[in-house]
């Protein structure tokens, strides 16, 4: 077969294979009868794949858009069901079914800000129909619970002076509670704001041991109260700032050992510690519906050194819905000049019909650490290298809101050892050596929006 055959062939070969593709695109008449049949027999997938593409043809109209939307809302993908309505509601400003439709997706998305904003638009009618869904902008938070630690326990096996038997000394944590309360109100167009009161108290002994004989065992409670405030602040669309700053009082009598040259001993004079600290936060958010990020910021001078915290956090709704979501946290944090990465990862969804399960990790260094925008300080106990919770939320109904959940810490704890390093009995070296330990906590709480 000569070329010119071949290439004759070729063409004919290709503009049959291009007269195939023209002939499989959809015409209006074909878009409306099928998509309309399609929502007769509520047979919602084919529907949305039709409608996709369709829309990616060029055909866009309201019964379309309406179609589509509802197709999206009974398969409970809320974000793409959103968008059809609201482009539906763009070829008819005043249809009250779109707008119902919209308003019960953000209601499923607890975007109550959007939610009101579009119950606002619509008639008198059904405003008067649906006001006992409102949602509520007001809100008060309870939370408390116990903390338990082995550090007691496992300090009590250590050789506490060393293997020289001069001197050492620890601060461990015994068991404590954590209390907390707030309270939320949400303003139209997306302002907020939220205050809070912590409170925290943990028992405290003082061990010291010398020439391995027990020498001081002093117990202290010590307290930390935090006062806390938020905010969110909308800037153009779909992006907010949200500010928050944490005032923390921290109190406590402790023994501070002191070596008595003249008579060759150990003296332990109780005095008094208040520490003053804070800490500054500022993120940026920007909302993609199915994506929501945010960059932020904080600097604080927890026990009396300075900390830098900067990074990203990812929540990502894959099914469009709140039954199933993902969030992840990547941040630099620096305490002293030291600067530590730590990534948190949160997976959550929907147990039950009123009942949801999240399970959640962080991992790195974490020295005067906080998170959840500043408001969870772990500033004591120990320095962190894992965080670990489990949390069960139960919805009483649309106002009351039961929590339960489980957190564990695995921590490094501190002690101080004197050792006769240089061969002089008269001048002992301190050596600051270090022993893992782990603090749980047990968390009840409630919610209530009014």
């Amino acid at each position: 077969m000569g070329n010119s055959k071949r290439h004759f062939l070729l063409i004919l070969l290709l503009a049959g294979f291009f007269s195939t593709l023209a002939q499989e695109k959809l015409t209006f008449q074909e878009v409306d009868r099928m998509s309309y049949k399609l929502f007769e027999k509520q047979d919602w997938k084919p529907l949305k794949k039709l409608s996709k593409q369709a829309f990616s043809e060029g055909f866009d109209y309201y019964y379309l858009r309406m179609r589509a939307g509802i197709a999206c809302f009974e398969t409970k993908q809320y974000f793409d069901a959103a968008d059809n309505f609201e482009k539906a509601l763009s070829f008819n400003s005043t249809d009250p079914v779109a707008g119902e439709y919209l308003y019960y997706c953000w209601i499923n998305l607890n975007n109550s800000v959007a939610a009101i904003e579009v119950y606002e638009q619509l008639s008198p009618s059904l405003q008067k129909k649906m006001e006992s869904t409102l949602p509520k902008m007001r809100q008060i938070n309870l939370e408390g619970g116990p903390l338990f630690s082995n550090q007691e326990e496992i300090f009590n096996e250590l050789d506490l002076d060393g293997e020289g038997n001069i001197y050492g000394e620890a601060d461990i944590t015994q068991n404590g509670y954590y209390f907390s309360a707030g309270f939320g109100w949400q303003f139209k167009k997306g302002f907020e704001i939220f205050a809070a009161y912590s409170l925290v108290s943990l028992n405290k002994i003082q061990e010291v041991k010398i020439q391995d004989t027990p020498a001081l065992s002093y117990q202290y409670p010590l307290t930390q109260q935090q006062f806390y405030m938020s905010g969110a602040i909308p800037v153009g669309r779909n992006f907010t700032i949200i500010p928050a700053a944490n005032f923390i009082l921290q109190q406590y009598n402790m023994v501070v050992p002191k070596f008595n040259e003249s008579t060759v001993s150990y003296l332990f004079p109780v005095e008094n510690f208040k520490f003053n600290s804070y800490i500054g936060y500022l993120s940026i958010a920007k909302d993609f519906q199915i994506v929501k990020t945010s960059l932020f910021g904080a600097y604080s001078n927890l026990n009396e050194e300075t900390q830098y915290q900067a990074g990203l956090k990812v929540i990502l709704f894959p099914l469009q819905n709140l039954n199933f979501y993902l969030a992840s946290t990547f941040l630099d944090h620096n305490n002293g000049s030291q600067n530590n990465l730590v990534f948190g990862q949160m997976i959550g969804g929907r147990v039950l019909k009123p009942l949801w399960a999240e399970i959640n990790a962080t991992f790195g260094q974490m020295t005067n650490y906080y998170d959840n925008q500043a408001f969870t300080v772990y500033n004591f106990a120990g320095d962190m290298n894992f965080k670990g919770s489990a949390k069960l939320i139960y919805l009483v109904n649309s106002n009351i809101k039961i929590t339960a959940e489980y957190l564990y810490f695995s921590r490094v704890g501190e002690y101080l050892v004197y050792e006769n390093t240089t061969g002089d009995p008269l001048n002992p070296h301190p050596v600051t050596m270090t022993q893992e330990f782990n603090n749980q906590l047990v968390l009840l709480g409630i919610n209530w929006k009014f």
